[in-house]
């Protein structure tokens, strides 16, 4: 991994800001000198964006910025040509130094021609100003040339550990979170073991519907207390007094815990499963059955509690409702979300890196989902999560994920789509060419679910 990148500073950084201002804040920490001017040039279509990238700058300690700005024309020349060269008079007269302009964000108008002033401006003069562009799709920082230290030319900045971005860091550059508890994300999985013995569960078609029945159950409507009628997954345990709460847990057990030896039942009488014994593959039937059987025994709470005692009691699940989200679907996201964790030294995955559950609300009550997220330097790795393997679903999932990454870590970012498919090939074949190169994407189906750690590492690597 590179170390070091002082060659290349510049005491007066020159930015255009765009709409995504990760960019930005890549350059600054690469090529601002510490205790150096960074010069913000932006349209007032960006002025919220803009802020925050200076907010963000400003409170910098490893830096100590002064940063500085100017609101210039989207695409009128006289104007953003003015609007540049008074920026670079100021400069002038405050400190002598390096100058450096990065043409990535902005208008195209806004390039060409801060471009042009920069150029216009200096003439012959040594040292001439650094000119970059940072290329998403190589994730490299290109310079003019002749560059004044060519051959640091930095190739896969992601990797620089200077430009090493926090989920939260990240999250506030794109909006305002006014309150801590907005920003909503899990950075811990939960009920792993769980976890691996669904993975278990959906190795088969068979198991994966079988599954499917069993959350339908557990959803399904109960009468209690005076024959009401609610969902099992709208029933807080915690609030109800003793009587009720044992009332409901024998309704659990009745309903939602059969006994194994019900669901071995269920299980071998399933028409998957008879289909796979006359095929003579009586050990993938076997291997579905045990895996049922271990899974009831190890969907425990943080205390060692059964599957029934975690839904009125504090543990890894408080109430039936987050029990039951996790059951439908939510215990694959935390899968992944712990696979990735085991190849996060591999992966080179930054320390504040991961989080699952993504659903912070800005303080105009806007949501931006992400099921897994990983960061490698600043390079997004955006997962969607789902548990079953429908091709128009899958590509609907994924398609829905290459906007939201791009939203999130622009061009740089690539996506995945965790599921249960048997032709993950396929679906991602047919998603590239409906995208028509549009986001770089990579789906894991059901084979890939066991070894689903090995397999991510490959994908983060290869990038």
């Amino acid at each position: 991994m590179p170390q070091s990148n002082t060659d290349n500073q510049v005491d007066h950084l020159f930015l255009l800001v765009g709409t995504n201002p990760l960019p930005n804040w890549v350059v600054a920490k690469l090529l601002a000198a510490r205790q150096g001017i960074v010069y913000l040039i932006a349209t007032k279509d960006v002025r919220a964006t803009r802020l925050r990238l200076e907010t963000l700058l400003r409170n910098d300690t490893a830096l100590s910025l002064t940063v500085k700005w100017i609101e210039t024309a989207e695409a009128d020349e006289a104007t953003i040509r003015r609007d540049v060269k008074s920026l670079l008079v100021e400069a002038q007269k405050t400190r002598p130094g390096k100058y450096g302009l990065n043409y990535t964000g902005g208008t195209k108008m806004m390039a060409v021609h801060a471009y042009r002033t920069f150029k216009e401006f200096f003439g012959d003069d040594e040292p001439q100003p650094l000119m970059s562009y940072l290329d998403a799709r190589r994730l490299e920082l290109k310079f003019d040339q002749p560059a004044p230290v060519a051959k640091l030319e930095l190739a896969k900045v992601a990797q620089y550990p200077q430009v090493q971005i926090s989920v939260e860091t990240l999250l506030r550059l794109h909006d305002e979170y006014d309150q801590n508890r907005s920003l909503s994300y899990q950075q811990q999985a939960v009920a792993i073991p769980a976890a691996q013995e669904l993975v278990a569960v959906h190795s088969h078609l068979a198991g994966q519907q079988l599954w499917r029945g069993w959350c339908d159950t557990l959803k399904a409507t109960f009468g209690y207390n005076n024959n009401q009628t609610k969902k099992v997954g709208e029933i807080n345990l915690k609030k109800l007094n003793t009587r009720d709460r044992q009332q409901i847990v024998a309704q659990l057990d009745r309903i939602v815990l059969k006994p194994v030896s019900d669901w071995e039942t269920a299980i071998r009488n399933h028409w998957a499963i008879k289909k796979l014994v006359q095929a003579q593959q009586a050990v993938t039937a076997n291997k579905l059955v045990d895996g049922y059987r271990q899974l009831l025994a190890c969907l425990k709470t943080a205390d060692g509690d059964s599957l029934k005692e975690a839904t009125c009691k504090s543990g890894e699940f408080t109430d039936s409702l987050n029990l039951a989200k996790w059951l439908d679907g939510l215990w694959l996201e935390h899968y992944t979300f712990a696979q990735l964790k085991t190849c996060q030294d591999a992966g080179e995955i930054n320390t504040d890196g991961l989080a699952l559950n993504v659903e912070p609300v800005n303080a105009e009550k806007r949501e931006f989902e992400a099921d897994v997220i990983a960061l490698r330097g600043y390079q997004l790795f955006y997962c969607s999560c789902y548990t079953g393997g429908e091709p128009a679903r899958s590509k609907g999932k994924l398609f829905e994920a290459v906007i939201r990454a791009a939203q999130l870590g622009g061009d740089e970012a690539r996506i995945a789509l965790v599921c249960c498919s048997d032709e993950p090939g396929k679906i991602q074949q047919e998603a590239k060419s409906d995208l028509q190169g549009k986001g770089q994407i990579r789906v894991f189906g059901r084979e890939q679910l066991p070894v689903l750690a090995a397999k991510m590492t490959e994908w983060l690597n290869g990038q």
